[in-house]
């Protein structure tokens, strides 16, 4: 093993204790980056197309063109991302998260095709902002309605996830067969070990109202920032989370 290779498996182990920091908030997403973009790209750079990251099944396109969008996160191009992998951190790698296939796709080292990530080494991803959690099997009772990358809205004492997810459905036209794309978002609230699907205002009212409380603060906090949970729930409920968690401390 050359001295080059040597430093860069030294370097890629001491991050392993910042893998579960990286998950928390923005801010601690920050501190892993100033702390490990050096060491993870020097690792990548010394293995080139042999870096663990880089080992998967060859990406495929769809074989047909679709009538309207596309089957992937924000957006379809590859876009520089963050992804967790068997425990390390590897920065500014070309990421495309396809929400039809539930599949983490990269550029492989010389950006001359598409690998899958082996999703059952992928602890999570960040991209185009949002930091996505691999939950890789469910226990008991979980909550939630399978495995999969759900996206971490929030996480404090209590946790705000969201699946996102995309269909095709193929029906037949005047001249040719149509596919249209169709988009889902399902949110998750862990309280008490249990993830409880949380979809409008009602329902995350329910699940935050504390035994021998009337809820009242928080339906002031609703009134007060004019929460709309009609017209955006998605922010509506972050606001309402994180509100709840840091005011119950």
């Amino acid at each position: 093993m050359n001295k080059a290779l040597r430093l860069a498996m030294g370097t890629v182990f001491l991050l392993v204790p910042f893998v579960n920091a990286f998950s928390q908030t923005q801010t601690d997403s920050s501190f892993v980056r100033q702390v490990s973009n050096r060491a993870v790209s020097y690792y990548i750079g010394a293995l080139k197309q042999e870096a663990p990251v880089f080992n998967g099944r060859i990406y495929r396109a769809y074989p047909y063109r679709l009538d309207n969008g596309h089957s992937y996160f924000r957006e379809q191009a590859l876009v520089n991302g963050t992804l967790v992998y068997e425990g390390k951190i590897y920065q500014d790698v070309q990421l495309l998260y396809d929400l039809v296939r539930d599949e983490v796709a990269l550029s492989n080292f010389d950006h001359s095709f598409m690998l899958i990530a082996q999703a059952a080494k992928v602890d999570g991803f960040q991209i185009h902002g949002h930091y996505f959690t691999h939950i890789k099997k469910l226990p008991p009772k979980s909550g939630l309605p399978s495995p999969g990358y759900y996206d971490q809205l929030y996480k404090g004492k209590i946790e705000l996830l969201a699946r996102r997810r995309k269909s095709i459905k193929e029906s037949a036209g005047a001249t040719k067969i149509e596919r249209m794309v169709s988009e889902s978002t399902r949110y998750y609230l862990l309280k008490d070990s249990v993830y409880h699907p949380v979809s409008s205002r009602r329902s995350l009212l329910k699940v935050l109202k504390q035994p021998g409380k009337s809820g009242t603060i928080n339906q002031q906090f609703i009134k007060t920032n004019r929460l709309q949970f009609r017209t955006n729930k998605e922010m509506a409920l972050i606001n309402l989370v994180k509100f709840y968690d840091t005011s119950s401390q």
